[in-house]
């Protein structure tokens, strides 16, 4: 906003610039003062400070629950100058606030907002997906704990954006074109909001202009309010960076209410000239945090920066039933497949695996078969066969579960020493997996390269034991 004539009191320079605002064409908000913080510890001294306002509707007097906007006063030369979100030099009158002070207004504002209470169930709190297509890997720029209770950041690298739980869709708009950082304009964000029960809501924002299906776009009212039934893994859009945003990522929020709030278009964003047009903006508030593909809330707000996290979904494995086919390998080699310098047969049902007396590429001789299945973080698997070693050598097995999306994302591996001629005898790996993994798999390795038959492998078995203590992983021998 304009510079303001110089005042005897900062009391009087806000209350100027409040009315100034209010007066603003077409106004549908006024803002209410419900704090303030300076760069010095005395405010008749300090040159700088922020005002923390509520949007309050023009018409009913009812302030905006949940929504704390910050409005920045500079003093140059005894006059006190103002600026609102939606002004286009808002960030530039924010950097020159000293960078501690900026650091401790987070506080303030958290201190302003009512806090969620306890009336979700952790049962349904855990109950949410990472918001991808099944496969998909995103990186975390920031978790809970660095964005605030209920915040998520998320760089998907462009991908389709799916509702994270069943619901119903209360909020979407997706015709906003442009990132408006500069100006904090954060209500210029395209965003879906997603009511899963009563008190429980998920926001998705920051999405690609014209992103959102049309069957679901179709059926929002102008204001963006709808009733849109959504499965969790629907898609509801795509990755982008309208709003208040500086790269395309995806902001998720998850909260116990939400609204609907208007604003001015003050920037124009449609370039018609009108800047009395009205901007209706989605948000939720009383934010609380949620665990998300077996994920716990407390291992969600644990996410640090880079750390890459996949997607599943899907119906997972049945509890304490054998997920192995042809595990006794009555049906021979069937089911398994053989990879690297292997040489297997079944004889008598009793799979004997010999790794080659070769240097050749590959480095590795190996069995394997996969579960297709989607296996969230936390799940705890157990593994028994029977291994033996009927060779004058002896050989060591290793036993592998490994994310079904390739070894590099994921692998829980126990080595078993065989002496030689070891007769048949029960061995087990339990494991609880760390992460989202798109499916499982279950590989045998062979060792040492020497060519003599043969270890020996049976009756294997692959139980997901969601009761199991098991914290890591467990090898466990007769």
């Amino acid at each position: 906003m304009t510079a303001l004539a110089r005042q005897d009191t900062f009391d009087a320079a806000v209350q100027l610039a409040l009315t100034e605002f209010a007066a603003l064409p077409n106004n549908p908000i006024y803002y209410r003062e419900l704090t303030r913080a300076f760069d010095t510890d005395q405010a008749s001294e300090a040159n700088a400070g922020v005002i923390f306002a509520q949007p309050v509707n023009a018409i009913t007097d009812e302030p905006y629950p949940g929504v704390v906007d910050w409005l920045i006063a500079l003093r140059s030369g005894g006059t006190w100058r103002f600026s609102f979100p939606g002004d286009t030099n808002y960030r530039e009158m924010l950097r020159q606030l000293s960078e501690s002070f900026v650091d401790s207004l987070d506080a303030i504002d958290l201190e302003l907002r009512p806090p969620a209470s306890e009336i979700i169930p952790l049962s349904e709190r855990m109950a949410y997906i990472l918001p991808l297509e099944i496969g998909t890997f995103a990186t975390v720029t920031r978790s809970f704990t660095h964005h605030g209770i209920g915040k998520l950041d998320l760089d998907v690298n462009g991908a389709a954006i799916t509702a994270a739980k069943d619901g119903v869709i209360v909020f979407a708009i997706d015709s906003h074109t442009r990132s408006t950082y500069e100006a904090l304009g954060w209500w210029y964000w395209n965003v879906v909001i997603i009511r899963h029960a009563e008190n429980e809501y998920s926001l998705y924002g920051h999405l690609a202009p014209n992103s959102i299906p049309d069957a679901i776009i179709s059926a929002c009212e102008p204001d963006g309010r709808c009733n849109v039934p959504i499965r969790a893994g629907d898609v509801i859009g795509l990755e982008g960076n309208t709003g208040n945003s500086t790269n395309p990522h995806l902001h998720m929020e998850f909260g116990q209410a939400f609204g609907v709030i208007p604003y001015l278009d003050r920037l124009d964003e449609d370039g018609d000239g009108d800047r009395s047009e009205v901007i209706y903006a989605g948000y939720v508030y009383l934010e609380h945090n949620v665990g998300m593909s077996g994920y716990t809330p407390s291992q969600v707000a644990a996410w640090n920066y880079g750390d890459v996290i996949q997607a599943t979904g899907g119906n997972t494995p049945p509890d304490n039933v054998n997920l192995i086919r042809n595990g006794d390998f009555s049906a021979g080699t069937a089911d398994w497949i053989a990879v690297g310098q292997l040489n297997w047969e079944v004889v008598d049902g009793v799979m004997h695996a010999t790794r080659l007396n070769t240097a050749a590429a590959p480095d590795y001789a190996r069995f394997y078969q996969s579960i297709n299945a989607p296996i969230a973080a936390n799940m705890v698997f157990q593994v028994t066969f029977q291994l033996g070693n009927n060779s004058g050598i002896s050989k060591q097995v290793t036993v592998t579960l490994l994310n079904g999306a390739g070894r590099q994302y994921g692998a829980l591996s126990c080595t078993f020493d065989l002496p030689a001629g070891a007769p048949l005898a029960p061995y087990a790996l339990a494991a609880r997996v760390p992460d989202s993994w798109l499916g499982l798999t279950l590989s045998f390795g062979i060792n040492p390269p020497d060519g003599s038959p043969a270890a020996l492998i049976d009756d294997i078995d692959v139980r997901y034991q969601p009761d199991s203590a098991v914290t890591d992983i467990e090898c466990r021998f007769p």
